[in-house]
């Protein structure tokens, strides 16, 4: 048994024509009905997307307050991994004090006990200046800055706002959250399939190029599949001017004569 090579590699080419063919024919019905499959809704978050698209990621910063770390995220503030408190208003800290955890927001101050329950809330009723824009301590003594001005807040009375104007206020600052919180944000946030199929097709992922990529690879898989249809025309013409002996008929027709 002859092994033909042509054949072969004729069909390997066909094979590989016809999977790139049909993935950039699905690839293109899906992103023209992007909308009807709800390709918006879903997203792909790897490291290399995350790479390509560093704005759709940002660096997600927070408060560390003791040995957890606090930051915003959807509609919760987390500690830690987990959904911690809501905060009605923009984030700005948290401060942890013998008896009492301090939610900062930047229209309201939340505290509570140890066993995390809400013990009371601060307002403008109280004469908390808002909005807040950082909060800081000296010892015990919590400082709170709005609209460029200090404030010391008596915990005692909960109602005593005093301006003042003290440089040893030690602010807090937000932090480069760890790698290990800031994973399944970028997870849950991804890019949508969508935008993907539109950068591919569109040529958005490296301009012109991306447009002439994927002309090449559509000229590619004709060729391939021209290659095969040809190997598949001259292989039974072969077959017809030969007998299954291997001996071409011609020759038998003059053996014969």
């Amino acid at each position: 048994m002859t092994i033909n090579f042509r054949t072969l590699i004729s069909k390997f080419l066909f094979i590989c024509s016809s999977v790139l063919l049909l993935t950039l024919l699905v690839l293109g019905l899906m992103h023209n009905h992007a909308d009807i499959l709800g390709l918006d809704k879903r997203t792909i978050s790897t490291p290399a997307i995350r790479q390509m698209y560093p704005e759709q990621f940002p660096v997600v910063k927070g408060i560390k307050a003791g040995s957890h770390w606090y930051y915003p995220f959807e509609d919760y503030i987390y500690k830690d991994e987990l959904p911690w408190q809501k905060c009605d208003g923009l984030f700005v800290g948290v401060v942890n004090l013998d008896k009492v955890t301090l939610l900062i927001c930047n229209t309201e101050i939340n505290l509570y006990d140890k066993y995390e329950q809400l013990i009371d809330k601060m307002t403008s009723s109280y004469g908390l200046p808002i909005p807040i824009t950082r909060v800081g301590l000296i010892k015990n003594q919590l400082f709170v800055e709005s609209q460029g001005l200090t404030y010391n807040l008596d915990l005692e009375s909960m109602e005593t706002f005093q301006a003042v104007i003290d440089d040893q206020v030690r602010w807090q600052r937000a932090e480069l959250l760890p790698a290990m919180y800031q994973e399944p944000i970028h997870e849950e946030k991804g890019v949508s399939v969508k935008l993907l199929l539109a950068e591919l097709f569109g040529g958005l992922f490296s301009g012109i190029l991306g447009i002439v990529l994927i002309d090449l690879l559509l000229l590619f898989g004709i060729f391939l599949c021209g290659v095969f249809i040809k190997d598949v025309m001259y292989s039974k013409k072969d077959k017809a001017s030969t007998g299954d002996d291997g001996i071409p008929n011609e020759l038998k027709v003059r053996r014969d004569q």
